[in-house]
C-alpha cells in the first residue's frame, strides 16, 4: 500500500496503544488470528477510482458483525466517531 505524504496516518504509535488500552482489543485480536495472505489482491485496471482493499472492506463487515450495527450506515457513523476503530 502506497501512502500519500498529504495524508495523516494513524500507524505509529497507537497500534500498541490501542492493543492493550482500548475498549475493542478483543477485535484487533480476532484481525490478528486471521490469515489475511488468503484474501486475493484486486489489481485496478487503471480505469476509473481506485477502490477498497478487499481485506479492509472483510474487515469492516466483521466489525459489523461483531458491534451489531443493522446496516452500512450505522457502520459508517461508528467508523467515522472512531477513528481508532477506522485505522484497524
Amino acid at each position: 500500500m502506497s501512502n500519500n505524504p498529504k495524508q495523516f496516518y494513524l500507524d505509529f504509535v497507537y497500534d500498541e496503544y490501542m492493543k492493550s488500552n482500548s475498549s475493542f482489543a478483543y477485535i484487533l485480536t480476532i484481525f490478528d488470528y486471521i490469515d489475511w495472505s488468503l484474501v486475493p489482491e484486486i489489481k485496478n485496471p487503471g480505469v476509473g477510482r481506485t477502490g477498497y482493499s478487499p481485506v479492509s472492506m472483510i474487515k469492516a463487515i466483521l466489525i459489523k458483525i461483531i458491534k451489531n450495527l443493522n446496516s452500512t450506515s450505522d457502520l459508517i457513523d461508528e467508523l467515522y466517531s472512531n477513528p481508532y476503530l477506522a485505522q484497524a
